[in-house]
């Protein structure tokens, strides 16, 4: 009973500690994920940002293409 207490008292210990240290290395790469994923949507917002920026650009080119057109009629 002893021989079987001195081996599974070690045991469960050595599980414990290896799952809480399994549980922290996930923690910190789940935490890191998060501030990566964080970084590449605001890489994508400044990315959307320029689409939008571009196609306002495109159409105020269009725009002043067209007045200047009106203008050689004339």
């Amino acid at each position: 009973m002893i021989s079987g207490l001195s081996v599974a008292i070690p045991s469960i210990v050595a599980t414990i500690l290896t799952s809480k240290a399994n549980n922290e290395l996930f923690e910190y790469k789940i935490n890191d994920l998060k501030e990566d994923v964080k970084v590449l949507n605001e890489k994508v917002q400044v990315h959307n940002n320029f689409g939008i920026k571009l196609a306002k650009l495109e159409e105020n080119i269009n725009n002043m293409q067209n007045e200047i057109n009106e203008i050689k009629r004339k």
